[in-house]
């Protein structure tokens, strides 16, 4: 996914406060240098304000919605109160992960004794023009090695460089996510079906698997598993799972197991 040269309509956008009026707020989009923005009063919060600089100052940092978008006219409308609580944290995090990725930017720049302004020309900015972002040119590298940069022609330390991506990035961990339903209609069958979610997440923790469960409406529980990738997900799901349910039907219980489909 190549970097765009403008934010759309719908994008969440990591903001630096620059100017409050009356009516407005004004400020830059760190993602986009040059570009400028505008949040009318109406879209900073809900329901009557008596002072914008209670929610914003100058300098802050704030994560907004672009309503509108109008790059010939270089105009961006932005909201502040439409961006939910996950929305904020997921951007957040997007801008930590790529500052991570710049500070092994500047480690290669040491590296290779060049500054830092080189390394960027010459990699960093190709790898953002290719993949809209360093981490996530970084997390293909993780994935396919040299071959996520084998045309991005990035010199004569293009191998160095990858190795020390592949030393300093982790894989992201994938999400798997199934369905358990247990049945248990003997005398006392609803403690022993907690007790079989006992004994699963004991089996679970016993093997340091990352597993989460949750009850979801009777006789349905969801699991969710984190993993490197997605068979071993996949592997240890099941595997959860199936204790479970042998666990349910030595107390002469029953139950069923489905994982979820993955989105494509």
């Amino acid at each position: 996914m190549e970097k765009k040269k403008y934010p759309e309509e719908g994008d969440v956008v990591l903001c630096t406060v620059k100017n409050i009026s009356y009516h407005s707020v004004f400020v830059t989009l760190d993602e986009y240098p040059g570009l400028e923005g505008m949040i009318h009063i109406s879209e900073i919060a809900p329901g009557r304000i008596r002072n914008i600089r209670d929610y914003v100052k100058e300098g802050k940092k704030v994560v907004c919605k672009v309503l509108r978008a109008n790059p010939e006219r270089g105009q961006f409308e932005l909201s502040y109160r439409r961006v939910s609580v996950a929305m904020r944290k997921n951007k957040n995090e997007e801008t930590r992960m790529e500052q991570k990725a710049q500070k092994i930017l500047e480690a290669f720049a040491e590296m290779t004794k060049k500054s830092v302004q080189e390394v960027n020309i010459e990699i960093g900015q190709k790898i953002k023009d290719a993949y809209g972002s360093l981490y996530v040119g970084f997390q293909t590298i993780v994935y396919e090695g040299e071959k996520a940069v084998n045309n991005l022609k990035l010199g004569e330390n293009a191998k160095e460089f990858v190795k020390l991506v592949l030393e300093r990035v982790k894989p992201k961990d994938v999400e798997v996510e199934g369905t358990i339903e247990l049945q248990n209609s003997t005398e006392s069958g609803l403690e022993k079906i907690k007790k079989a979610f006992e004994e699963g997440k004991k089996f679970a923790e016993e093997r340091k698997y990352n597993i989460s469960f949750a009850y979801v409406s009777a006789p349905r529980y969801r699991l969710v598993v984190k993993a490197e990738d997605y068979k071993t997900a996949n592997d240890i799901i099941q595997e959860v799972a199936e204790a479970i349910i042998e666990f349910n039907k030595k107390n002469k219980g029953e139950g069923l197991f489905a994982i979820k489909e993955k989105k494509s």
